[in-house]
């Protein structure tokens, strides 16, 4: 769209403006407005003048594109720091479980993971045909997939 209205301007021989046109200030200006609605910009965009309907629209689009540039940059850094929604999701999932386990932290008693050697916990299997039985967990699950049946007391 940007083009075509730079297009638009070359080829009627209009000048696009600057940034630091006075007119593009006025519309710069405009923009920091608490409230930025389309009347702000009617008379521009309606104006008789076919050079300041075209370069109000094409100064709105490069507002635009700039601030989209902006948001998906801060949206790659949330996503490098953070993680995406799933890795969220799991982490919470995560937390939750352990923070209402049954079982207390994990005791010398606790038996080790016969894969990665790290404390186990227990757990409640939710499905399959063991379903509501407790076994022993690997507490780095689920980079680690260890488990041990439970002792029966």
């Amino acid at each position: 769209m940007l083009e075509d209205y730079e297009d638009f301007l070359r080829n009627n021989q209009l000048p696009a403006w600057e940034k630091n046109h006075p007119l593009a200030q006025r519309l710069t200006g405009r923009s920091r407005q608490a409230e930025e609605v389309y009347a702000t910009y009617r008379a521009d965009i309606e104006h008789d003048s076919p050079e300041i309907s075209a370069n109000t629209i094409r100064h709105l689009i490069l507002q635009a594109v700039f601030l989209l540039t902006r948001q998906i940059q801060n949206l790659e850094q949330e996503f490098l720091k953070n993680g995406g929604i799933r890795e969220r999701m799991t982490a919470a999932r995560r937390d939750t479980r352990d923070a209402t386990a049954a079982s207390p932290a994990p005791t010398p008693t606790t038996p080790l993971c016969p894969l990665c050697g790290a404390d186990m916990r227990r757990r409640t299997a939710r499905a399959g045909s063991h379903a509501g039985n407790l076994f022993w967990g690997c507490s780095s699950y689920p980079e680690c997939r260890g488990t041990r049946p439970m002792e029966k007391a």
